[in-house]
C-alpha cells in the first residue's frame, strides 16, 4: 500500500469510528493533520523497529572522528534524566509508562554490548551533546535571562552543522 492508499484508508476508518469528524476542522486542527500525524508516526516506528543500530563508539568513527565519549555519555543521561521526568509526569496523569521512554536495560551482558541507537538518534544525540547552549541550560549556567548578553546568547546558540 502506498502512502495515498494509506492516507484514504485512516480517513475512511477514522470517519467510521468518529462519524463526528467536522470537530476537527478549525484552523489548528484538521482531519488531515491528524491522518499525517498518524501517517508520520508509523513510518518513524517502522524505521526505528528496522533500521540498524550501533553503539556511540561506532557513530564515533563514523561522524565524529575526534569526538570525546564522554561528551556524548553525558547528553545521553541528559536526554534520559528528561525522558524519565516526561514519563514520571504520564504516568501520575494517565496511570501507564510509556516504554520508549524508558532506559535502555543495560544489566548482565548487555553492559558490554552498550547503548544502541539507530542513525537518526544518534544524530539526535550528537546534536545535542554539540550545543553549547543546551549544555549551559543543563549545567544551570543559565538559569535567567540575566545571567547572559543577547550577544552571548547568540554565540552559545550556534549549532554544528553535520
Amino acid at each position: 500500500m502506498n502512502i495515498d492508499g494509506l492516507d484514504l484508508a485512516l480517513k475512511t476508518l477514522i470517519n467510521e469510528f468518529y462519524p463526528y469528524t467536522d470537530s476537527f476542522s478549525d484552523e489548528l486542527n484538521t482531519l488531515d493533520d491528524v491522518v499525517h500525524q498518524l501517517i508520520l508516526e508509523i513510518i518513524k516506528e517502522e524505521y526505528k523497529q528496522y533500521a540498524p543500530k550501533k553503539t556511540v563508539m561506532d557513530f564515533l568513527g563514523d561522524y565524529d572522528v575526534d569526538g570525546s565519549n564522554r561528551k556524548y555519555t553525558r547528553a545521553l543521561q541528559y536526554a534520559q534524566h528528561y525522558r524519565d521526568h516526561d514519563n514520571d509526569l504520564i504516568e501520575n496523569e494517565l496511570g501507564m509508562r510509556v516504554p520508549e521512554l524508558e532506559a535502555q536495560d543495560m544489566s548482565g551482558a548487555k553492559v558490554f554490548k552498550g547503548h544502541q541507537f539507530t542513525a537518526h538518534e544518534f544524530l539526535g544525540l550528537k546534536l545535542q551533546a554539540e550545543c553549547r547552549l543546551l549544555n549551559k541550560f543543563h549545567e544551570g549556567q543559565i538559569g535567567s535571562s540575566k545571567n547572559v548578553t543577547e550577544t552571548r546568547f547568540q554565540l552559545l546558540s550556534c549549532v554544528i552543522v553535520l
